[in-house]
């Protein structure tokens, strides 16, 4: 009999969910930064008013400055 072993680069799947982004309410932009589903880190800058639909990994979205806001919407 032979035994066939795998391994890959993922430890696990990764819990992704649908984030909403939203800019500041008062003047500026606010720079978002996530990880995308793929594993990738991707930042995004939203002026006032602007809103931005992401698919990341739970968590890993952060903001500067935090005036913005982050959604966790639906998973993705």
């Amino acid at each position: 009999t032979t035994s066939t072993t795998t391994t890959t680069t993922t430890a696990a799947p990764q819990e992704c969910y649908n984030y909403i982004l939203t800019g500041p309410s008062g003047p500026g932009a606010v720079t978002f930064t996530y990880t995308a589903c793929g594993g990738s880190s991707t930042s995004v800058g939203l002026p006032s008013g602007q809103t931005q639909t992401v698919c990341a990994v739970v968590n890993s979205v952060t903001m500067s400055p935090s005036t913005g806001s982050i959604v966790a919407d639906s998973s993705c």
